[in-house]
């Protein structure tokens, strides 16, 4: 009788003389490879004359236009870049939005592994912890407005950090105390995933009111350019980001990249404060 591999469970995977444990989500990694094979084949089964272009009759002026069109990128990102430097809240509200843009990444990064070999629960408890966060960022969407008139962006953004270093801290304090207390282990998600939904709802407590930053000190003529400066400035940031991240978490520790990450975000958060006092005062 011949055996079936559950892709839902961990299975040995011989390859000659070693043998690799693969754990459910590498088949996720497995699936968006064989896609990506497949794609690729099917563009170069693609007969060579369907792509065959018009070869323009002047390539130097082709050669030129390029290079004209890069001396145009380059002048507009150093134009944004002077734009929002001299305008200080303008600056750390787009620091901010990138920088809660990130953390979602980081966060999403970690969240398989947290449950698989944190939590030791199946992938397919995942949203139980990621749908909270979900709920908590709709339900910050629509609270915001009414938090902002009422206390102020500055106060908003303050304790919306807080809550995102305190929902980060807790989330491994509370695993440890809970396997410490012998609880029940699915228990644990349901703790976990309160914690992230504080998390969604203090992540929209600095992403709404900073956005909101953006719309005000930017001008409307300046605006398109603002927030595509932004996005090219998450872009950038995300990638470094996220190959450390998973690095980090594989040599110290997913529960250590959260500690840390909480501390990088206190950081920033201290830093923005001050920047903002001094701004003001000057």
């Amino acid at each position: 009788m011949r055996k079936v591999v559950d892709f839902q469970h961990p299975f040995q995977l011989a390859l000659g003389l070693v043998s690799v444990q693969v754990q459910s989500f590498d088949m996720l990694f497995v699936i968006v490879t064989v896609v990506y094979v497949i794609c690729t084949l099917l563009i170069l089964a693609i007969p060579r004359r369907a792509l065959s272009q018009k070869r323009s009759a002047e390539p130097v002026v082709s050669r030129l236009l390029e290079k004209q069109m890069w001396k145009i990128i380059q002048h507009d990102v150093r134009e944004a870049w002077a734009y929002v430097r001299k305008d200080r809240p303008l600056l750390l509200a787009l620091l901010r939005v990138s920088f809660v843009s990130i953390i979602l990444l980081v966060i999403g990064e970690l969240a398989g592994p947290f449950v698989v070999m944190i939590l030791h629960q199946p992938v397919r408890a995942l949203p139980l912890i990621l749908a909270p966060a979900g709920v908590g960022l709709v339900c910050g969407g629509l609270l915001m407005p009414a938090l902002t008139q009422r206390f102020g962006k500055s106060r908003i953004i303050a304790v919306g950090n807080l809550c995102t270093v305190a929902g980060l801290v807790l989330i491994p304090l509370s695993r440890f105390l809970w396997s410490r207390l012998s609880l029940l282990a699915p228990g644990i998600l349901l703790v976990v995933g309160a914690l992230t939904f504080v998390i969604g709802v203090a992540l929209d407590m600095v992403n709404i009111p900073a956005q909101t930053v953006m719309q005000e000190h930017a001008p409307e003529e300046e605006r398109g350019r603002v927030f595509s400066f932004q996005a090219m400035l998450y872009h950038a940031g995300s990638l470094p980001v996220l190959l450390f991240a998973g690095v980090l978490a594989d040599t110290l520790g997913i529960e250590t990249v959260m500690v840390f990450l909480a501390a990088t975000i206190l950081l920033f958060s201290w830093w923005a404060a001050r920047s903002s006092r001094d701004a003001a005062v000057w």
